[in-house]
């Protein structure tokens, strides 16, 4: 990290992404502001590497390793690992405005860092992106399962193809309306309201149980 190859690296790759649509800025060794107090006692705000001779990378390496403001923040405690701090721009608020600006920032990052350097993508936007993603794919296998563990379910209880149909016509119609009601109240899937999807299936069939029951 702190020779000449590793820093030039850490200043393209911030200025790559400072570059991107929808970022606002980028914080990195290669432009962070410091505080440094000199030996006569004068307290000065410098950039941390102002250039990238042996002197000054010793002494921003020191700086770095040693600053409260800087080490577990901005490198690790032992000064091999750095992070270059990416902010979005505060318009992009919701994950799906903010995935074409990581996905080009992941470019970056695969395209510009290679061995003896490693690098990779992280943040809590990635996680909620890789969710996203994910969650669609989930909620479609685990309803089709569902839906077919119903089914088998109902036909040994009533041995009929018209109990089946019925109940899950009626869950079906149900699902479709809470789904589409929540996305109109503003209220999309996450984490936490995915579990809505089983939740109604279970509860629905219950019912749809005890109706045929009493029907019968």
């Amino acid at each position: 990290l702190w020779s000449v190859e590793g820093l030039t690296l850490v200043g393209e790759l911030t200025d790559a992404l400072a570059s991107v649509e929808g970022v606002a800025e980028v914080t990195s060794l290669s432009n962070v502001w410091v505080p440094l107090r000199h030996g006569d006692g004068v307290l000065e705000h410098a950039q941390l590497l102002a250039s990238l001779d042996e002197e000054s990378i010793a002494t921003a390496r020191r700086t770095a390793t040693e600053s409260p403001l800087l080490r577990q923040r901005l490198v690790n405690g032992e000064g091999d690992t750095t992070v270059v701090v990416v902010r979005f721009e505060d318009a992009l608020e919701e994950e799906l405005e903010r995935r074409p600006t990581l996905d080009a920032a992941d470019t970056l990052v695969a395209d510009m860092i290679h061995a003896p350097f490693e690098g990779v993508a992280m943040g809590l936007p990635q996680a909620q992106r890789e969710y996203a993603i994910l969650l669609p794919r989930d909620l479609l296998r685990n309803s089709t399962l569902s839906v077919i563990l119903i089914s088998i379910f109902i036909w040994i209880l009533f041995r009929s193809w018209s109990a089946i149909v019925v109940s899950n016509t009626a869950v079906g119609m149900a699902l479709v309306w809470v789904l589409a009601l929540m996305v109109l109240t503003d209220h999309p899937v996450d984490m936490v309201n995915s579990v809505i999807t089983s939740l109604v299936l279970v509860i629905g069939v219950s019912e749809a149980v005890h109706l045929i029951t009493r029907y019968r």
